[in-house]
């Protein structure tokens, strides 16, 4: 267990690091929004919108988003940039409440137990753990699902891939200005 939890430790920090070097410019064609409740890591990244995350555990919010919280905020932490010193991430350990997060790309882990996450605009999540979800875009089939099951092995690359691929979920219909979708390099997150 304890090695399940450092491996979720280093993936939420994995994702910010590498996804927090890439400004993306984003056009929102059909907002849509996003449900999901479960146990885990929810990471929901932002293009365009507005999310509101509830539940127990650990939060980290890109230090650029506009947050308020209702509840226990818990211990705040910023966490700055080694590089440039300025703050790049917020950080509320035994964060107990709820938190509605607005912003453009702006990212959002949350960590642990009774996870709710609604979000409008357009973005992209990775649920890891166990729960559903449900997606709706405008224009679209609504999608439903559930969770991707946390890794219990050391994986390979190949599986890796896999693994990232089955707990991403786009909602909203956006165009990247550069018509690159991976720009941040979703596929070597994990």
């Amino acid at each position: 267990m304890r090695t399940l939890l450092s491996l979720l430790a280093s993936l939420a920090l994995l994702f910010g690091a590498l996804s927090m070097s890439f400004a993306v410019e984003v056009t929102v064609n059909n907002p849509g929004t996003l449900t999901a409740s479960g146990d885990g890591l929810a990471h929901v990244r932002i293009f365009q919108g507005t999310a509101t995350v509830t539940g127990k555990g650990m939060l980290r919010v890109s230090a650029a988003a506009q947050v308020q919280i209702t509840g226990d905020a818990g211990q705040k932490v910023e966490q700055p940039n080694k590089k440039t010193g300025k703050s790049d991430w917020v950080v509320y350990r035994k964060f107990n409440g709820t938190a509605t997060i607005t912003g453009d790309d702006v990212h959002v882990f949350m960590r642990g137990k009774g996870i709710q996450v609604n979000a409008q605009g357009a973005g992209r999540v990775h649920l890891i753990g166990t729960g559903t979800f449900t997606i709706q875009t405008q224009g679209k089939a609504q999608e439903t699902g559930n969770w991707t099951a946390k890794p219990t092995q050391k994986m390979t690359a190949e599986e890796r891939k896999t693994f990232e691929k089955s707990a991403r979920h786009i909602y909203g219909d956006y165009t990247f200005k550069n018509g690159k979708e991976d720009v941040e390099g979703d596929a070597n997150l994990l």
